[in-house]
């Protein structure tokens, strides 16, 4: 049986592939599978969570800072957070990588490839509150004190960590 942490290795390597029947069935009969028009959904969040912090990708993907509710925001999105419990989530699932959203809210090293202390990579487990700590390369005390700070600034998110 494939645990959760597996698939989301996968996800994260671009090497899971979850396309089901339903999926296929969609393209052969020409449906669109696209979620709601982002420049809606974006309005949405505008009125609940405030401004967007930063634009990303070549969809111009919005990203928030501290949301108060993920409810306009979609499934498997990335996040990130920094050493102060900050969590930038981004609208929705997209073409970018975790390092882009931290380059783009200020937080990330110069060198994209470095995976250190800087910030927490976060995904969204589904349409749910909860987070799967996605993170490699950390020093462990660094990390259990980010994740504490997220936990404590953030009490409506679920944090899954191994810190």
């Amino acid at each position: 049986m494939t645990t959760l942490v597996e698939i989301f290795n996968h996800i994260i390597e671009g090497s899971y592939n979850a396309q089901g029947v339903g999926d296929k069935a969609y393209e052969k009969f020409h449906i669109s599978t696209d979620e709601p028009n982002l420049k809606v959904q974006a309005e949405l969040q505008k009125q609940e969570n405030g401004r967007p912090v930063a634009i990303i990708g070549f969809k111009h993907t919005y990203v928030f800072l501290n949301p108060k509710s993920l409810k306009y925001f979609g499934k498997n999105t990335r996040a990130v957070a920094d050493n102060q419990g900050n969590i930038y989530v981004a609208q929705k699932d997209g073409d970018f990588i975790h390092y882009e959203i931290a380059k783009a809210v200020g937080i990330a090293p110069s060198d994209p490839y470095y995976q250190g202390d800087d910030f927490i990579r976060l995904i969204r487990i589904g349409n749910s509150n909860n987070f799967h700590d996605v993170s490699e390369y950390w020093d462990t005390h660094i990390h259990a004190k980010a994740i504490k700070m997220i936990r404590m600034k953030h009490p409506n998110f679920n944090i899954i960590s191994n810190y």
